[in-house]
């Protein structure tokens, strides 16, 4: 799954100083200078089985997450806990029934945890999954 569209709808909020693919997760240093941030992360690929003999036709879901990073330094004022749930709310609203251009089927939300607080920074991750149809004869 091209993780392009998914980034231009939620960049699309203007919730984000950043929204961005897996890959600039990388320099930690730049996603802590630009929270609130969002970047989409392809998780899995799973294939149903084939339905035709001599070609192939099958059912593919795939899964990715939305990690969102926001400053924790406020978190003696309970701000951050209503800014984690208006910015984890956006992006569940924003993709949650909405088609990739990819996909056959709307994305479905799939739950959402925090993966890491440290250095005055929460991580909260929101799993969301798609299907598309593969066929090659």
């Amino acid at each position: 799954m091209r993780i392009g569209p998914v980034i231009d709808k939620l960049d699309g909020l203007k919730a984000f100083r950043q929204v961005d693919g897996a890959l600039a997760m990388a320099d930690l240093r730049q996603v802590l200078k630009s929270a609130p941030a969002a970047f989409v992360v392809p998780t899995a690929e799973r294939a149903g089985e084939n339905r035709l003999a001599g070609a192939h036709d099958q059912k593919i879901d795939v899964g990715f997450t939305v990690v969102v990073a926001i400053a924790a330094a406020a978190r003696a004022t309970d701000s951050v806990p209503e800014n984690l749930h208006d910015l984890t709310t956006a992006v569940r609203d924003a993709l949650t029934g909405w088609t990739h251009p990819d996909m056959a089927s709307a994305t479905e939300y799939g739950g959402g945890q925090i993966i890491n607080l440290t250095g005055g920074y929460l991580f909260w991750r929101l799993d969301f999954r798609a299907r598309y149809h593969f066929r090659k004869v």
